[in-house]
């Protein structure tokens, strides 16, 4: 790509996505990053970590690039999960958790229908989210004609499902 560039008709951009940090290993791997990252009009990178590495250890000059961050932080994630609620979980039965927007392609159904099929009673759904309030009720309609309407929570949206799934 990079020989190439003085071909390409003008205006052309020559943008590249940086690929991991493993890439850096290597003098040819290197050099083949550093020709054709210094002939593109972007670098785009996952996180801003990974752009001073590139600029470190490729000698890519700064602000080569522009950092779009991952958007889940892991962080975040780990603290969430680290907070205790009252989730209503019994520690005794099998708790399946499912978090999304109530919607027909999620394929809630689905999942009481299988959950009709356990015979063991101490399989329990619980369903986080907002969404079809027509499609909740026929959800529940199913739950009910499939006699598991029992095992089955539909709890709304919640601000920290990681509490949830931690639990």
């Amino acid at each position: 790509v990079a020989l190439t560039r003085p071909l390409w008709p003008f205006g052309v951009r020559h943008i590249v996505r940086a690929t991991s940090n493993h890439a850096l290993s290597g003098w040819r791997i290197k050099f083949l990053i550093l020709l054709t990252y210094r002939t593109a009009n972007l670098i785009i990178y996952q996180s801003s970590a990974m752009q001073a590495l590139y600029e470190r250890r490729v000698k890519l000059r700064k602000r080569s690039g522009v950092a779009i961050n991952n958007p889940v932080d892991i962080d975040v994630l780990r603290r969430n999960a680290a907070v205790r609620l009252q989730t209503g979980f019994n520690n005794t039965t099998f708790n399946f958790l499912v978090v999304g927007r109530v919607q027909p392609v999620k394929g809630f159904d689905l999942a009481i229908e299988a959950l009709a099929k356990i015979p063991r009673r101490d399989v329990t759904i619980t369903f986080l989210g907002d969404g079809d309030s027509q499609l909740r009720s026929q959800l529940q309609c199913l739950a009910l004609d499939r006699g598991v309407a029992d095992r089955i929570r539909f709890l709304s949206f919640q601000p920290n499902p990681q509490a949830y799934l931690a639990a």
